[in-house]
């Protein structure tokens, strides 16, 4: 069970430790000053929780590439984990199949042909062409079901329409994924992600924004210690003025909530100095829909929401425990 899914799992280790060592007015305190300080920018449609869920997959995607200097190394992104650490078997979800986590990949699977023919499509416009670039947007959105297929183990059922043993040539994919395109909400969605873009692009070059400068030091990564939750990876390290901070990008039209603020929180504690290869001072949030970036010391964070602690390497100490003793 990944970090995400243990959040919201009241029985889980993860929330067993928050459960007893969480200080409420102090998880208050620290929403209240993570919040975005900018108005939130919905969208000019009204998209389904999945539509929402791609706007943000694939909004994550292009701030990284445009961070990159329009550029990606693919094959550190999780859709090329899609193509590398799964198997594929007939699942219970009507034509769907289930896709799982595995050590050696079933790419004889017609499924995973339209995996590789998505990774292809992914990479076809993210060729140094700007992230607003509506073509851009669509190949970030096959990335952005790859993300999916990684995470959440099946892929849409569009794709399984015309399965058989035969060979699925890329345009076959093509064709099916341009229809599941326009399913997100075509046109009104490439605007709406090109918008966010755009937006991310100028709070950075703007000198009375809170984003102002701010520089991306290291990109989306897994944790060394994510294998005690079965996954955790986290999106970005931004430096900014002095500080490092492991930074969580949200696309999110609601007020932070608090198991966004412990999903941070877990990253931030299965952190392990001696072993992942950066360092950072505090956690925070860029908010894509206003261009707001909030952070604070991790100093801070454990002192406020985990007082019984007495420093960071404490608490981590202790939540690697609770994970290791479940």
């Amino acid at each position: 069970m990944s970090l995400t899914s243990q959040i919201k799992d009241q029985n889980s280790p993860v929330r067993r430790f928050f459960k007893m060592f969480e200080n409420r007015n102090g998880v208050k305190e620290c929403l209240a000053l993570l919040q975005s300080t900018r108005p939130i920018i919905p969208p000019t449609f009204t998209p389904s929780w999945v539509v929402y869920s791609f706007i943000g997959i694939t909004t994550d995607y292009l701030i990284r590439y445009t961070a990159n200097g329009n550029s990606l190394v693919f094959e550190n992104t999780i859709a090329h984990k899609a193509l590398t650490s799964i198997v594929l078997t007939p699942g219970s979800r009507g034509n769907n199949i289930i896709v799982y986590s595995g050590e050696l990949p079933n790419t004889s699977h017609p499924a995973a042909q339209h995996l590789d023919n998505l990774y292809k499509i992914g990479a076809q416009y993210l060729d140094g062409r700007t992230a607003t670039d509506h073509k851009a947007i669509f190949s970030a959105t096959a990335l952005a079901v790859l993300d999916r297929v990684f995470r959440s183990h099946y892929l849409p059922k569009l794709f399984y329409q015309e399965i058989s043993n035969s060979r699925i040539e890329e345009e076959t994919t093509r064709l099916q994924f341009e229809e599941y395109y326009k399913s997100l909400g075509g046109e009104l969605y490439s605007q709406d992600i090109s918008d966010l873009i755009r937006m991310f692009i100028a709070v950075n070059r703007s000198a009375g924004s809170e984003f102002f400068g701010a520089r991306f030091v290291v990109f989306n990564q897994e944790l060394e210690n994510s294998m005690l939750v079965d996954g955790a990876d986290f999106d970005c390290v931004i430096e900014y003025e002095d500080r490092m901070i492991l930074t969580d990008i949200k696309t999110t039209i609601k007020p932070l909530k608090i198991e966004q603020l412990r999903q941070i929180i877990g990253y931030a504690l299965l952190y392990d100095p001696k072993k992942d290869n950066f360092k950072f001072t505090d956690i925070g949030i860029y908010y894509s829909r206003s261009g707001s970036f909030r952070f604070l010391p991790i100093d801070c964070i454990v002192e406020k929401i985990l007082p019984s602690f007495k420093s960071v390497s404490q608490a981590r100490k202790k939540f690697i425990e609770v994970l290791e003793n479940y």
